[in-house]
């Protein structure tokens, strides 16, 4: 495994709720800065090895510019044992509305 990026969308609250507060696990850690338009952030060029069984825990802070509607989502190349080719694996898409609601 190589190249792990996440990428987000933003779009504005449709309308406005209380926030939510994620708690943080830290293993591999990474923090973000998401911006109010469409972009992606390279978060790690180190190759991993992996045997069978084997996992990582991977942690990302998203550090948020205000109120609005962030789809994130993660990918990483990959390649199989054996194999000199290398394949882009995305994860699905996860929809976060940081949006307070005023009253």
């Amino acid at each position: 495994m190589k190249n792990l990026k996440i990428h987000w969308d933003y779009s504005e609250c449709p309308q406005f709720k209380p926030p939510f507060i994620p708690k943080i696990i830290i293993v591999y850690r990474y923090d973000v800065n998401i911006t109010k338009e469409k972009g992606d952030q390279l978060l790690d060029t180190k190759e991993y090895s992996y045997g069978a069984g084997d996992i990582d825990n991977f942690n990302v802070n998203l550090i948020y510019p205000g109120l609005g509607v962030y789809t994130v989502w993660f990918s990483f190349e990959y390649k199989i044992f054996g194999s000199d080719e290398w394949f882009l694996y995305k994860t699905e898409k996860d929809r976060i509305e940081k949006c307070m609601k005023w009253n």
